[in-house]
């Protein structure tokens, strides 16, 4: 079962007695989304976060150009929402959505803090997911921000390992903030740069061997 999944991704942060455990399972609840399903619109607050147990979602935003932009891109084992909205139950601009057939346990606002205050170990599990919020928010910082949009595709598969083939051409476009056009041409030219390197090796190999004899 998908609580059971996140009961166990829970013990690898903390010690957690029975006890709590048992609050998890009463206050968490599953839900089972479809492909391209939206969980969140920009036009609500977002009250709700979720922990996948299966699948992808993702959080993203439409510009004024009706350009749209990822923030954040999350798989099994990580947790998807705006976090700022849902602390202080203020606006929210974003858009929470299933890219595959997924399955996540989630909970509302009320009921989050009422758990986390409820317990020593939760509150400390409580403090280290936001940790590790803030040092992928850095992460994702770092790879906008300091590379080219050529490096950021050379480079995505280190950074962010779990995306690798599940994602579409226009939402990776999104996530590295650029157009599918400009995403598409990048990938051209990052494979015939390639092919020219394949090649050159392929002379120089030739050329060793030739002169071996």
């Amino acid at each position: 079962m998908s609580i059971e999944k996140f009961i166990a991704y829970l013990k690898t942060i903390e010690n957690i007695e029975e006890q709590d455990l048992q609050k998890v399972r009463e206050t968490f609840k599953h839900r089972v989304c479809k492909k391209k399903e939206i969980l969140i619109t920009n036009n609500q607050i977002c009250d709700t976060v979720f922990f996948i147990t299966k699948g992808i979602l993702r959080a993203y935003s439409i510009d004024e150009k009706g350009i749209e932009k990822t923030r954040i891109i999350s798989v099994e084992n990580e947790f998807c929402g705006n976090w700022a909205s849902f602390h202080n139950l203020s606006t929210n601009n974003e858009f929470i959505q299933s890219l595959e057939l997924s399955e996540v346990v989630y909970v509302e606002h009320k009921n989050f803090y009422q758990l986390v205050n409820s317990s020593q170990s939760l509150n400390k599990i409580y403090t280290k997911i936001l940790e590790k919020f803030q040092v992928y928010h850095v992460k994702r910082f770092e790879f906008i921000s300091n590379l080219s949009l050529q490096e950021r595709l050379q480079k995505i598969d280190s950074y962010f390992p779990n995306l690798h083939g599940r994602i579409s051409n226009k939402i990776l476009a999104s996530f590295l903030h650029t157009t599918p056009e400009h995403c598409s041409s990048a990938k051209k030219k990052l494979t015939k740069l390639s092919m020219n390197v394949i090649f050159l090796l392929s002379e120089k190999l030739l050329f060793d061997m030739l002169t071996v004899f």
